[in-house]
């Protein structure tokens, strides 16, 4: 009996790790597959030439697709030191898009598009 009772416990130990391990993977993937703004934000401070990051919002979307059926629920454009922003014409970041750096949404699926 006292066997058994060790063979159980072991197997529910193994299982809950499992299960944790599981629940951190689902976590993970999200992320990924459908990041928030904020933690794309976090993301980009980390990249060491990007100098600028503005999130756009509904007011100043150029798409017109953020938080719309079939659209976006973040969208992110960034600006690099490697690219010359001098030959990057307009005032705001978002008007620059993608031309200035790149650009990170939620529909991207992990990608992030930096101009070449």
């Amino acid at each position: 009996m006292l066997f058994i009772d060790i063979k159980l416990i072991k197997f529910q130990e193994n299982l809950s790790k499992k299960k944790s391990a599981l629940e951190k993977s689902v976590k993970q993937y999200a992320l990924v597959d459908a990041p928030t703004e904020a933690y794309v934000i976090e993301c980009l401070k980390k990249v060491e030439n990007i100098v600028d990051i503005s999130a756009v919002t509904e007011d100043n979307d150029p798409n017109g697709n953020l938080n719309k059926a079939g659209g976006y629920t973040a969208q992110v454009y960034f600006s690099s030191d490697l690219v010359n922003q001098s030959e990057v014409y307009d005032t705001s970041l978002i008007e620059k898009g993608t031309d200035a750096g790149g650009s990170k949404g939620d529909n991207l699926h992990g990608h992030i598009w930096v101009k070449e």
